[in-house]
């Protein structure tokens, strides 16, 4: 993660015009990718705004939400319809790739017959390229979030496995 621009200074929340210490316990640091690059930055609300800002939308679009929960009742139409508005493909497609790949994480090789601590079964996500959009394969969670975590970037990885292998200094 980069670093983080908080100053020890006071700022004013832009919502509550409320003066608060300019630190990572007010407000919230905010990495993501616009445009095929980082973007970094510091919210300019609190996270008390934030989390009252979130609270108040849910009750306001409660029934909206009920309403598509209730049009989307089967599971089955649900991810297929997920799928379709997130990657662009359809149940069949998700299928296709998975047998592509043995039915198993294209990096570990974790099954899709895993589960969750809750017993609910661990399907595999859908790897993609966030600057194209290009589906690359299916992967379990922590694979994912493993490339997540050094942002898809060859020179990071390298250097990690040179690491691992003892090479680092």
């Amino acid at each position: 993660m980069a670093e983080v621009d908080y100053t020890l200074r006071e700022r004013q929340c832009t919502s509550c015009q409320i003066l608060k210490l300019h630190n990572q316990s007010n407000f919230r640091f905010v990495s993501e990718v616009r445009s095929g690059k980082l973007y970094q930055y510091i919210k300019r609300s609190c996270l008390q705004c934030e989390y009252t800002k979130r609270v108040e939308y849910g009750r306001i679009h409660k029934d909206r939400q009920n309403a598509l929960r209730k049009i989307k009742s089967s599971p089955e139409k649900y991810r297929n319809d997920n799928l379709r508005s997130k990657y662009g493909i359809g149940q069949e497609e998700y299928d296709q790739l998975l047998a592509s790949q043995g039915g198993a994480c294209a990096i570990c090789g974790t099954t899709k017959t895993s589960y969750h601590k809750s017993g609910r079964e661990i399907s595999l996500t859908v790897d993609h390229n966030h600057a194209t959009g290009e589906i690359r394969g299916l992967l379990c969670g922590s694979c994912n979030r493993g490339l997540g975590d050094f942002r898809d970037s060859i020179d990071s990885l390298a250097k990690a496995i040179n690491y691992l292998g003892g090479q680092h200094g």
